[in-house]
Parts: C-alpha cells; structure tokens; sequence
C-alpha cells in the first residue's frame, strides 16, 4: 500500500527511492500496525478527510 499526505513528505535525500514514489509513503499490511494503518486509511478515504 502506498499513499501520499498533505503537506508533502519531507525530501529525505536518499538516492535508492524511485523520483516518480518519492512523495509516497508505503506500508506493508502483514503486520498489526500496518493491518491498523492501511484500517485508518481506508476510513479517511471513504470520507474525503485529508491526511
């Protein structure tokens, strides 16, 4: 799951990052956190809240 936020993700200066996803946040769900971040995301989606 990658998403993007309000304001921009901070430029971290790392070389390895794609350009194109560097403004994209990413987490994987097989965890509890990520099952739990991907649950909240979802929610503000659903009603056009910013992050």
């Amino acid at each position: 799951m990658t998403f993007t936020t309000l304001p921009a993700k901070p430029d971290t200066g790392l070389g390895c990052v794609d350009t194109e996803q560097k403004q994209s946040w990413a987490s994987a769900i097989d965890s509890y956190s990520g099952r739990a971040l991907y649950t909240m995301l979802t929610l503000v989606r659903d009603k056009n809240l910013d992050i």
